[in-house]
């Protein structure tokens, strides 16, 4: 994990992640969004967690980014973690945090003032990777960033949620052409209940009718 921010990518390569789709088939080029549900811990911190991937037709090229904006509990202290490790299929990302304001919690009260900041990921790599899913028409996973919010929350309830605007400036294929193209969106972050609360609502669940049988049982004795 880093803290802080890092200088920025000056472009001196032609590296760039890309898919491309076979003659004849038609979808629209973009970003996947794909957000994991809200992790609380220590005092507590929040953890945001997205999947990014390609849609077909679009390229990250060597200083396309991602931004989300106004991110809850983000300042210029917040810790990150960029895809890494030999299964991860991207590794090289720079990120910056910006626009570091003052707000309270986002659908929450009582009013609960926080820092609000911007966080961007920039591709960074200065290697070509290898084609190898140039025919396809699924979407090329970018990998898995996480961030950790600097400042304390108070723990927030279980189906809590809020939205965060992105904007993504990639490189689309029309025509046989590379060009420069910005995307925007809408991802919601949310908490859920923990795996282990709901295997033991479902084992619950599952011995009621027995437990009912027994009650009847003994009443009938």
């Amino acid at each position: 994990m880093r803290r802080g921010t890092q200088a920025s990518i000056r472009i001196l390569g032609v590296g760039m992640l890309v898919l491309g789709l076979g003659a004849g088939t038609a979808k629209a080029a973009g970003l996947k969004v794909i957000p994991a549900p809200i992790k609380q811990q220590g005092d507590p911190q929040n953890l945001y967690i997205v999947d990014l991937g390609l849609e077909p037709l679009t390229g990250a090229w060597l200083g396309d980014n991602v931004t989300f904006k106004a991110l809850p509990g983000v300042d210029y202290s917040t810790i990150w973690q960029t895809p890494t490790g030999p299964s991860s299929p991207t590794k090289s990302w720079a990120t910056d945090i910006s626009n570091v304001t003052a707000g309270d919690i986002p659908n929450y009260s009582p009013p609960t003032p926080i820092p609000f900041g911007d966080i961007t990921f920039t591709y960074a790599d200065f290697t070509v990777p290898e084609y190898n899913n140039l025919s396809s028409i699924s979407d090329r996973p970018l990998g898995r960033f996480t961030v950790i919010t600097a400042d304390l929350f108070p723990f927030l309830p279980p189906g809590y949620s809020f939205e965060v605007d992105w904007v993504a400036n990639l490189h689309v294929l029309e025509n046989g052409v590379w060009k420069a193209e910005t995307f925007t969106g809408r991802v919601t972050f949310s908490i859920v209940p923990e795996p282990a609360s709901i295997v033991m609502l479902g084992v619950a669940a599952a011995g009621l009718p027995a437990l009912l049988y027994a009650n009847r049982r003994r009443r009938a004795a």
